[in-house]
């Protein structure tokens, strides 16, 4: 996986130019973040949201990483 795609990805969910996430959905993050730490991707995401709330908007992502 490209890790510069993954984080346009993240850039683009921060900035809410996402169809991922319902309006309510984007309203209960409150932070998330992009990390790469030895050869790992990860992605932080913190608020008041469950971790079906971010499966389900992965679900729905239209973006394919290849």
């Amino acid at each position: 996986m490209d890790p510069s795609k993954v984080e346009q990805i993240v850039e683009n969910c921060k900035a809410g130019r996402c169809e991922c996430m319902s309006d309510e959905m984007k309203a209960k993050v409150k932070f998330m973040d992009f990390k790469k730490e030895n050869g790992k991707l990860s992605i932080e995401i913190k608020g008041d949201v469950t971790e079906e709330d971010i499966k389900a908007s992965m679900e729905k992502s239209k973006v394919i990483v290849k």
